[in-house]
């Protein structure tokens, strides 16, 4: 499983094929609707920062809306990881062009 998209944070466009197609591939994050997803990311900014995140997927869109700086160009491509519910996304965008790198994995709340 990989998915791919590249463009500006704000050209999407309900009629534009590829954000069409890109959304529908995210559904493949709807099965962890409700669960806590936990984020560690490397290399965010221009200065290499780290940190971490928490969040409870609501939709499958959050996977793009809660790791990509708004209001900028940027490719992002997700893919599955070694382990369980694990994931490897990388975000590249103005203030980091090599890009963001970014550990996904989810459990349920209350684990």
């Amino acid at each position: 499983m990989e998915i791919i998209y590249n463009t500006y944070f704000e050209d999407q466009d309900e009629s534009d094929w590829a954000w069409i197609d890109f959304v529908y591939d995210l559904t493949y994050f709807d099965k962890y609707l409700g669960k806590k997803a936990y984020i560690k990311g490397r290399n965010l900014d221009w200065r290499g920062s780290e940190g971490t995140a928490e969040f409870i997927l609501e939709d499958s869109k959050d996977m793009l809306y809660k790791l990509v700086p708004e209001n900028t160009d940027f490719t992002f491509k997700i893919k599955r990881a070694r382990g369980r519910n694990t994931y490897h996304a990388v975000c590249s965008h103005h203030d980091c062009p090599t890009g963001s790198h970014f550990n996904i994995s989810f459990r349920g709340n209350d684990e």
